[in-house]
């Protein structure tokens, strides 16, 4: 092969794999914000721990940060290390869309939902006991 024929291949490989990270990185995204509708953002409230590792909060950006934005932002991280944050131009990289992925192939959706489930439970026992302790009113 020839140089010209070389840069020719390595143009295509670069743009085929930049079309293949970018469908990677799509998917990755629509994974979290469906966790993300599912399980509900926190507005400047606690941090939610997630089954596998990951946390789900919200970021005041008070000013231009690193990031790129101001205002509220949701934020996904996993095990210390930032996944997702919505004010930031990239959002997301190679790296934690694979991440995302062997997540999701190791069960991360079931067990998110055999915690949502969880949840459910719990707060339906909780809100049995409230009730229970509470006198008759006519207060609905």
């Amino acid at each position: 092969m020839s140089v010209i024929d070389d840069l020719k291949r390595l143009e295509r490989a670069g743009s085929e794999s930049s079309t293949a990270t970018q469908k990677l990185i799509d998917a990755a995204k629509r994974v979290l914000f469906l966790i993300m509708d599912t399980v509900g953002v926190p507005y400047l409230g606690p941090t939610i721990s997630l089954p596998m590792g990951y946390d789900l909060s919200t970021t005041d950006d008070e000013e231009d940060d690193e990031y790129g934005g101001v205002g509220i932002h949701a934020i996904m991280i996993k095990e210390g290390v930032l996944v997702y944050h919505a004010g930031d131009p990239l959002q997301m990289g190679r790296v934690a869309a694979l991440r995302i992925a062997k997540d999701v192939a190791d069960g991360l959706l079931g067990k998110i939902a055999v915690w949502l489930d969880d949840q459910a439970k719990a707060d339906l026992k909780t809100a049995a006991e409230l009730e229970a302790a509470l006198p008759e009113t006519s207060i609905a």
